[in-house]
């Protein structure tokens, strides 16, 4: 079974976890996606997958990432263990994907002229389908998103190149001294991220460029809207 087919599988078996979770029926679950009991019963039974507009219906609902959609086997999790899940993204916004024609999630380009309008308008769907998108094959499970690079702070990349990133959930996860994409109020920034922790809890990050003329400088983690982890670096080497 190609790698794809198994993550839509997983998927469907997913949302059964996810609705019997709620205690609602198909024709509840429909009524409330704007779908219908029809739909429901096909997407469970694996006869059909998701469009993009009731997949984000999913997402937005349950308030679950399409990270633990598509990695995650909800079946095996007892009640509190979904509670958990669900709980840790509340207040968090929910992340929007675009999707190819065979339903594989695009990953989308985020050139330098578009990043202060991506700050605003990440999570609407429809502001992404406005993004360059494009493939590539053989990446590890997860969310992708790729930025342009201005200015020349990052060293020895250079501007113009483009930072292939994968979707951080929290800022629990980032690993100190990695570089990571921050998608902040105002902008897009890439840096090296040193995380400050006070009482068990993630409050600031130190932003270090890799070229010593760049001072570091702190930001406050309730600034920034999402992490991105660097994953490979696309440059033109002519």
């Amino acid at each position: 079974m190609k790698k794809d087919e198994a993550i839509k599988l997983q998927i469907c078996d997913n949302l059964i976890a996810l609705r019997e979770h709620k205690h609602l029926t198909q024709g509840d679950l429909a009524e409330i996606l704007g779908s219908t009991q029809k739909s429901i019963s096909s997407y469970e039974r694996r006869r059909a997958f998701p469009k993009l507009e009731v997949l984000n219906a999913y997402l937005e609902y349950f308030n679950i990432t399409y990270e633990d959609l598509s990695t995650q086997d909800l079946t095996t999790f007892t009640e509190q263990e979904l509670d958990r899940l669900l709980n840790r993204n509340q207040g968090t916004q929910v992340l929007a994907i675009t999707v190819d024609q065979e339903d594989n999630e695009n990953i989308e380009l985020v050139p330098v002229k578009a990043a202060a309008g991506y700050a605003q308008g990440h999570s609407d769907p429809e502001y992404l389908r406005g993004l360059p998108r494009f493939h590539l094959p053989f990446l590890p499970n997860g969310t992708y998103r790729a930025f342009e690079i201005e200015g020349s702070s990052m060293l020895p990349i250079q501007p113009g190149a483009v930072v292939v990133a994968r979707y951080v959930e929290s800022a629990e996860e980032i690993k100190k001294g990695d570089s990571y994409i921050l998608v902040m109020d105002d902008g897009v920034v890439f840096k090296r991220v040193f995380p400050s922790v006070q009482q068990k809890v993630t409050d600031n990050f130190l932003l270090v460029s890799d070229n010593p003329s760049y001072e570091p400088f702190q930001v406050d983690v309730s600034n920034v809207q999402q992490i991105w982890k660097a994953y490979k670096v696309i440059s033109d080497v002519s």
